[in-house]
């Protein structure tokens, strides 16, 4: 399933270069710290990690806007008002996605990656994140949704693999289809 998000990064068209004068999301840099639920990394991985978030830890002048939303039966529906998420696509944090929300559907930890933005969709599920370095990049955000089109009500999380060159500006689709 690793290909799912590879192929996300393939299939984005959506790709127009600009310099952005507009002041954005500040990314929340800790320390990396693995949830007691995670086995975390190796001391390897640790290591590889550390090497792989060095440039994410400075701003930079690139940035991803773009739209949440789910695929169900009934039609879309659209991330309006909830979170949107933003990680390094490191080499872990890719692993930890497939094995979470591409299989499970779940929420990754924010802890198991150091490096994390956070802002709110829109009434459309429109979101920005400005002032990012270029690099890979993991979009998430949960999304509740009504299977049976009533009052009962799941989450899931929409996703996507984004990557971001220097001074350039991607627009992203980040959805997920639910049965």
């Amino acid at each position: 399933m690793r290909n799912v998000l590879g192929s996300l990064v393939a299939g984005l068209g959506l790709c127009s270069s600009l310099v952005l004068a507009s002041s954005g999301c500040t990314p929340a840099i800790t320390g990396i710290v693995y949830g007691a639920s995670d086995k975390g990394p190796t001391e390897a991985q640790k290591v590889l990690q550390n090497e792989e978030l060095a440039p994410y830890r400075q701003r930079g002048e690139s940035a991803i806007t773009g739209r949440v939303f789910l695929e169900t039966p009934n039609g879309e529906v659209v991330g309006a008002n909830r979170s949107v998420h933003l990680t390094p696509a490191t080499e872990y944090t890719k692993q930890l996605a497939e094995e979470q929300v591409v299989q499970r559907n779940r929420m990754i930890d924010r802890k198991a990656e150091g490096v994390w933005w956070t802002t709110r969709a829109g009434r459309d599920g429109r979101f920005v994140f400005n002032w990012l370095p270029p690099g890979d990049y993991l979009v998430l955000s949960e999304v509740a949704w009504s299977p049976d089109g009533g009052t009962s009500a799941s989450e899931a999380v929409a996703y996507a693999l984004v990557r971001v060159g220097d001074r350039e500006h991607i627009d992203v689709v980040v959805k997920r289809n639910v049965d």
